[in-house]
């Protein structure tokens, strides 16, 4: 996608902007304004300790950009936006065509403005962002013996793994101590149909030390991390140093509606990154995460892996409704 200026250029963008989408069909026209913050931000030195949890991993640079609305609303005509930023010294970019109807699809385009208007101002001012982004996933599930354990396939187990942890991080936040207890004995009886490098003891450590989903996020990203330069120091021909993750357009437009729901404030307002660094490894290389999927939505990834018979792992936590991600999923994005 490339950005179509009105006014301004792209060799020099000016850091704010108007963006406009219209709707053909019914002759109406939609905004949605962006802003590139000029300096480095450290939201979570403003936010008071209380309220941590609610807005949860927000690191430095994690407001570098972000669109307000979310989703574009509708304006009285294309010639007063026109006027609009001309008078404001604005930067006039052309969405394309939106359905004001289909609210997710609406979000996903402005998330590609702002990411790829960000891309714009980084390369022509010699600037490097690095973004955030804010993730959760937690289930439950009932128990079963060694018996059924013995006679599930390794696809089956790892799902059953994820539903007992799931419980386990339910029983840890809820004060559940008897359910906590009997989890964590499924979980070990698992544990041995796992290799030593599924890291269940590890797992099982954190799962119940971790209070809140923010250092369960923080404890992810460090394994990736970890696990990353193990394998660059196994494989030195061949570093590793990208991170590719599923998430989607969907995923992006979740986040936001959920950080926005939690009060988040502005940082709710940030665009999940295509790319973002995760760290350095032990020669000092940067390893980031690559999220290539992000201009698809969740429904034509499904058709595309239908399409082409490709496997679909359910994660089984998604269907839990107690988790507020889940909700948002399935009540507003159905």
């Amino acid at each position: 996608m490339t950005l179509d200026f009105k006014y301004g250029t792209p060799e020099s963008p000016r850091g704010h902007a108007l963006i406009y989408f219209q709707d053909f069909a019914n002759q109406k026209t939609f905004a949605s304004y962006v802003i590139l913050l000029p300096i480095t931000v450290d939201v979570s030195k403003y936010v008071p300790p209380f309220l941590m949890n609610q807005v949860g991993d927000i690191g430095v640079g994690d407001m570098s950009a972000f669109a307000f609305p979310p989703a574009p609303e509708e304006v009285d005509n294309l010639d007063s936006i026109r006027d609009l930023a001309s008078y404001r010294n604005d930067d006039l970019i052309f969405g394309g065509v939106c359905d004001p109807d289909d609210l997710p699809s609406a979000m996903i385009k402005v998330n590609e403005v702002v990411e790829l208007y960000l891309d714009l101002y980084e390369k022509n001012n010699h600037i490097t962002d690095i973004m955030g982004d804010s993730f959760e996933e937690i289930e439950d599930h009932s128990p079963v013996s060694d018996v059924v354990y013995s006679l599930m396939s390794d696809t089956d187990r790892l799902e059953e793994l994820t539903k007992l942890v799931g419980r386990l991080r339910y029983s840890v936040e809820a004060g559940e101590i008897s359910l906590g207890n009997e989890t964590e004995e499924d979980i070990l009886v698992l544990r041995s149909y796992f290799p030593d490098s599924y890291q269940i003891e590890t797992l099982l450590h954190w799962a119940k030390e971790t209070k809140n989903e923010s250092m369960a996020r923080k404890w992810r990203y460090e394994n990736l991390l970890d696990t990353s330069i193990r394998i660059s120091k196994a494989n030195h021909d061949a570093p590793c140093l990208r991170i590719v993750t599923g998430h989607t357009g969907t995923d992006r437009a979740e986040t936001l509606l959920l950080n926005l729901a939690r009060g988040a404030d502005l940082a709710g307002l940030s665009s999940m990154k295509r790319c973002r660094s995760l760290g350095t490894d032990h020669l000092q290389r940067e390893l980031q995460v690559v999220r290539p999927m992000l201009c698809f939505s969740r429904e034509e990834t499904n058709s595309i892996c239908s399409e082409n018979k490709l496997p679909i792992w359910q994660d089984p936590s998604n269907s839990d409704e107690r988790f507020s991600r889940n909700k948002i999923r399935h009540d507003i994005f159905p």
